[in-house]
C-alpha cells in the first residue's frame, strides 16, 4: 500500500507547482501559497495519525512527522496574526479569531461527546468514567482531551490571548509588543515542557509551540529583510537547512545513548522534535521562495484545513469502531478517511460560517443596509 500512498502524496505536493528559475518568488507567503501549505500539511497530519493507529503499519513513512506539520500551522498563525495586527491593530480581535476557531471546535466536541457516549471503549473510557467531571479530571491530570487532537485548539486559543495581551501592554509600540509575545511564547513552552516532564501530560504540548513566535518575528522583523539574507548563497543555505532538518529529526537515536539525557528522564524523541521544528519551518520557507503553487486541490483543502484537522480523528474512530463500521484494508481505510473527512469538513465549514455570521456579523450587516 505504501507504494500507492507515497507517489500519490508526492503528486498532490507538486501538481501545478511552478519553479521560478533564477528569480525568487517574492509573494511566497501570499494567501494562495499559504492556503496550499495548509492543505498539504493538513493531509500530512492525517497520514501521520494514520501511522500511529493500531494495525495500520503501511503509513510508517509519515510516523513522527505530525509535529513538523503542526509547527507550520503555528508559524502561519503567528505570521497571519502579525500581518492582521499591522493592518487593523486589535480591532475586533476576539470576534475575528475566536468566532472562527470556537464554533467549529464546539461542533466537533459535541459530536465526539455523543459518539463516545455510545462507544466509550474507543478511547479507553468506560460508562463509569464517562462523565464531565472525570473528563475534566483526566484533562488536568494528563492533558487528555475528548477529541484526540484537540490539544492544538486549546493551545492556539491560549496564544491568541497572549498575543492580545502583549500588544495591549505594548500599545502602539510594535517592537515592545513583539518582544512581549515572543517572551510569553517561550515561557508557555517552558511551562508545558515542565508539565510534560513532571506529570503525565504528553510532549506534543510543548515541542511545536516556538514556531508561533517564529512566525511573529518573521513578519514583525520585516519579512523582506530576512528573505533578502536567505537569498544570498540560496542553494547552499537550502542544502544546509535540509541536512540539519534530516539529521535532527533522527537525532533521537543519538540522544538515546547519551547518559545525561537518560539520567534526567528527558525524552530523546521530544528533544529531537523540538530541535527539528525551526529548521523544518525555515526549509519550507526557503523552498517556497523558489516554487509557486497553483494547485487548486491543495488550495481547496487549505480552505477547510482547520475542519480537516478537527474531524479526521472522529472519522478514524467511526470507521474502525467495530460498531458503526470496521474497514480492515489499509488502502480502503485511508481513502475513506480522507473522503469522509473532506465531505464532513465542507459541510461543517458551511454550517459554521452561517452560524458565525448570524451570531457575530448579522447586526453589522443590518446596520449597513439601514444606512444605505
Amino acid at each position: 500500500m505504501i507504494n500507492i500512498i507515497i507517489p500519490a502524496f508526492l503528486i498532490l505536493c507538486f501538481y501545478n507547482v511552478k519553479f521560478s528559475g533564477e528569480k525568487f518568488n517574492l509573494d511566497n507567503l501570499s494567501r494562495s501559497n499559504t492556503n496550499s501549505m495548509k492543505g498539504l500539511f493538513a493531509v500530512s497530519i492525517i497520514f501521520c495519525h494514520l501511522s500511529e493507529m493500531p494495525n495500520v503499519e503501511s503509513f510508517y513513512f509519515f510516523r513522527g512527522t505530525g509535529n513538523l506539520a503542526v509547527s507550520m500551522f503555528f508559524f502561519l498563525s503567528g505570521y497571519g496574526l502579525m500581518c492582521s495586527y499591522e493592518k487593523n491593530g486589535l480591532n475586533n480581535f476576539f470576534k475575528k479569531r475566536f468566532s472562527t476557531v470556537l464554533i467549529p471546535f464546539l461542533f466537533v466536541q459535541l459530536f465526539s461527546f455523543i459518539f463516545f457516549h455510545y462507544l466509550p471503549a474507543v478511547q479507553g473510557l468506560t460508562e463509569e468514567t464517562y462523565n464531565i467531571k472525570n473528563l475534566l479530571l483526566k484533562f488536568v491530570k494528563s492533558g487528555s482531551t475528548l477529541t484526540i487532537n484537540a490539544w492544538y485548539i486549546y493551545e492556539i486559543l491560549l496564544m491568541y490571548l497572549e498575543f492580545w495581551l502583549a500588544f495591549k501592554i505594548g500599545g502602539k509600540n510594535k517592537k515592545a509588543g513583539t518582544i512581549l509575545i515572543v517572551v510569553f511564547t517561550l515561557l508557555t513552552t517552558v511551562f508545558f515542557g515542565v508539565l510534560t516532564y513532571k506529570t503525565e501530560w504528553k510532549q506534543f504540548w510543548a515541542y511545536s509551540l516556538p514556531a508561533f513566535a517564529y512566525g511573529i518575528i518573521w513578519q514583525g522583523s520585516r519579512k523582506e529583510k530576512i528573505e533578502a539574507r536567505l537569498q544570498k548563497n540560496y542553494y547552499a543555505k537550502l542544502l544546509i537547512f535540509i541536512t540539519l532538518t534530516v539529521l535532527l529529526f533522527f537525532s533521537y537515536k543519538l540522544f538515546e545513548k547519551i547518559d545525561i539525557i537518560q539520567a534526567h528522564n528527558i525524552s530523546p524523541k521530544y528533544l529531537s522534535r523540538y530541535l527539528t521544528s525551526p529548521f523544518f519551518v525555515t526549509t519550507v520557507l526557503l523552498v517556497s521562495m523558489k516554487f509557486k503553487s497553483n494547485n487548486i486541490i491543495l488550495d481547496k483543502l487549505g480552505n477547510i484545513s482547520y475542519e480537516l484537522y478537527l474531524y479526521h480523528g472522529f472519522v478514524y474512530c467511526l470507521l474502525r469502531s467495530g460498531t458503526f463500521a470496521y474497514v480492515e484494508n489499509d488502502t480502503l481505510f485511508a481513502i475513506l478517511v480522507l473522503l469522509v473527512t473532506i465531505d464532513i469538513s465542507i459541510v461543517m465549514k458551511y454550517i459554521s460560517k452561517k452560524i458565525t455570521h448570524i451570531l457575530f456579523y448579522k447586526k453589522q450587516s443590518e446596520v449597513r443596509i439601514g444606512k444605505k
